[in-house]
């Protein structure tokens, strides 16, 4: 950048369609990952037309959680693990992630089935 070597960021939003395909919705370069540079990626994915946005998986970077909380009315998996015993959480997570991993539409949700009939009681 300019002629030097600069650390930056790549900030990647990866959507899954209503048909279960995955897609990168948007790639940028960022010289910092912070609520504004975050502010900027949602509102150009908005200008552009996503909309519908139901649940955002991301790292716990306060960055992305206020951008997203600004942006999106959604769900986290941080939620509903509030809703389980301390000592539950870590699994319950590990279980969400599978769901959130699964190759497509199908699988997710017969995944999601099971983990909320297992989870369901607790």
């Amino acid at each position: 950048m300019g002629g030097s070597i600069v650390s930056q960021g790549v900030l990647i939003v990866k959507g899954v369609r209503e048909d279960g395909k995955r897609e990168i919705l948007s790639a940028a370069m960022a010289n910092t990952e912070n609520e504004a540079t975050w502010q900027e990626v949602f509102a150009s994915l908005k200008a552009r037309g996503l909309s519908g946005v139901r649940l955002v998986t991301s790292d716990h970077h306060a960055g992305v959680r206020k951008a997203v909380r600004k942006h999106f009315q959604v769900h986290s998996s941080k939620d509903a693990c509030g809703l389980v015993p301390r000592a539950a959480r870590e699994e319950l997570a590990a279980d969400l992630c599978k769901v959130f991993a699964a190759p497509d539409r199908e699988s997710a949700m017969r995944i999601a089935g099971k983990t909320a009939g297992r989870w369901q009681p607790k």
